[in-house]
């Protein structure tokens, strides 16, 4: 297969994978949105109101209490929610750190918004509707409402935190991974043998591990890879490896690159390794 053809064959499977990606984590955020609202409601217990000449009084003090315990069980509700689909969403995104921050900011939105609306359609009629209808009654069950914004806060300020508690509190979570090589060149293998010593070089070389980062700084992937490559050929053709590892290596945030700590230790330990193989002046 040739160059073209198989970018013809990634190209389009690479572009579709982050929209797929954005548009099955808003729609489970809306899903369970709908849902916490419907858990919502069913562990709330209205407030009995009574109804007098058209106008709506409270029946009891404790009945007073439950118009608040709404509000409370909405952030309750929302909370545990928010970090179950958050959880779920970082196990997915791995690599996509600013498009999934987006995506989780929006769809916490739009969960908050379907929770409230779940939850008012399912509870009962607003009291003061009834009331326009009904001159006395003994028995009128409250509205389920929240009070305030601040609850609606509840689902994107709970998503941020274990966005961040995942992103940054467990860095290391994810295994070291092996780095992305060039094949090999036959005519640099072909008839020729290297040294045990050198041999055992290139091969410390081409099976270097580092973990990826996430949010955090880390080294530029593609730049290391290159640049390791490099120093493979070098190591074949009996060359130094300082001109080749004494460059400034780039580094990438918000997206995967290769931990700093772990690849500045492989280098030193590359160069004192490398260096009874050096050519003497």
């Amino acid at each position: 297969m040739t160059d073209d053809q198989a970018t013809a064959t990634t190209g389009p499977r690479t572009a579709s994978s982050p929209v797929r990606f954005v548009v099955l984590t808003l729609l489970a955020y809306a899903a369970l949105g709908a849902v916490a609202g419907a858990v919502w409601e069913w562990v709330w217990t209205p407030p009995v109101n009574v109804i007098h000449d058209h106008q709506v009084f409270y029946s009891s003090y404790e009945s007073l209490r439950r118009v608040f315990s709404g509000t409370g069980l909405y952030a309750v509700v929302a909370a545990v929610a928010s970090v179950l689909i958050t959880l779920g969403v970082c196990l997915l995104s791995r690599g996509r750190e600013l498009l999934t921050l987006v995506t989780v900011l929006v769809g916490s939105v739009i969960a908050a918004v379907l929770m409230r609306l779940v939850g008012g359609v399912l509870g009962p009629d607003d009291p003061l509707q009834v009331a326009k209808t009904t001159a006395n009654s003994d028995h009128v069950l409250g509205r389920l409402t929240v009070d305030g914004f601040s609850a609606y806060l509840v689902w994107p300020m709970v998503s941020l935190f274990v966005l961040a508690l995942v992103f940054f509190a467990v860095p290391g979570s994810q295994a070291p991974r092996p780095r992305r090589t060039q094949a090999a060149d036959p005519r640099a293998t072909v008839g020729s043998q290297l040294p045990a010593d050198r041999q055992g070089l290139v091969d410390q070389i081409r099976s270097a591990r580092f973990t990826p980062t996430r949010v955090r700084q880390g080294y530029e992937m593609g730049t290391v890879d290159a640049m390791l490559d490099r120093a493979v050929a070098a190591v074949s053709r009996g060359e130094p490896l300082g001109p080749v590892l004494d460059v400034a290596l780039p580094t990438v945030s918000w997206r995967e690159g290769y931990d700093i700590a772990e690849v500045r230790a492989f280098l030193d330990g590359l160069r004192d390794s490398a260096g009874g193989m050096e050519p003497r002046m």
